[in-house]
């Protein structure tokens, strides 16, 4: 993954929270437009900075000990996703 992807992952972080600020002030037509704008605002910053962090320390840790982070990383992925899918399935079969 190289910086451009990071950046294009940001961009769609930001707009999803966009999104989430906008239907924020949907629910609530009272909301004034400066503090609805400053919601989509505070959300989109901060969601297009995370990936940036999270590739800058990435790339910082792979320097450490490249074999060792390529070890833990793709065992940590690998429960990330099996716990992931494993509450899908248990959510699934509550309905």
């Amino acid at each position: 993954m190289n910086i451009t992807d990071v950046i294009l992952a940001g961009l769609g972080l930001a707009m999803d929270a966009v999104a989430v600020g906008m239907t924020d002030g949907m629910t609530n037509p009272k909301m004034r437009t400066r503090r609805l704008l400053l919601i989509a605002l505070l959300f989109g910053a901060f969601q297009a900075l995370m990936p940036l962090l999270g590739y800058a320390l990435t790339k910082w840790l792979s320097g450490l000990n490249e074999e060792l982070f390529e070890a833990v990383a793709s065992v940590a992925a690998f429960v990330l996703l099996a716990e992931k899918g494993r509450k899908m399935i248990f959510d699934a079969g509550k309905e």
